[in-house]
């Protein structure tokens, strides 16, 4: 089963997962924000309430923070960005501003993030 989340491990700050039944806020589905997480790296598996702070994928960009719920989710964001698309519906939806302003700069921040340790290519 895929995580809802990737979210920094609260004990040892690797990477976990953090799953929760959906919740409808307007035209997004949102998990909650209480939900179970499970951490492969030092086995905490629990109740949790997570912030978007906890998020693995944190993209900052100027005063903003661009979020990914997953690395799935980081790399639509990666594509969206680098092909310069943008969004035609609902301005609440849409992102701010200073993320369209700073596209190269976001595409080079994912693609350090997701550039695999070591691989200097």
């Amino acid at each position: 089963m895929k995580p809802d989340i990737e979210i920094n491990c609260p004990n040892c700050q690797a990477k976990a997962n953090f799953y929760s039944d959906g919740n409808t806020n307007g035209y997004v589905i949102k998990p909650k924000h209480i939900g179970k997480m499970s951490c492969g790296n030092c086995g905490m598996n629990r109740k949790i309430e997570i912030s978007t702070e906890m998020y693995f994928y944190q993209i900052p960009i100027d005063d903003r923070i661009l979020y990914a719920r997953t690395f799935d989710n980081l790399l639509r964001l990666r594509k969206y960005f680098s092909e310069n698309l943008r969004m035609n519906s609902d301005p609440e939806l849409d992102f701010p501003k200073s993320f369209y302003k700073n596209r190269t700069k976001i595409v080079e921040l994912i693609d350090k993030r997701i550039k695999p340790a070591g691989n200097n290519v």
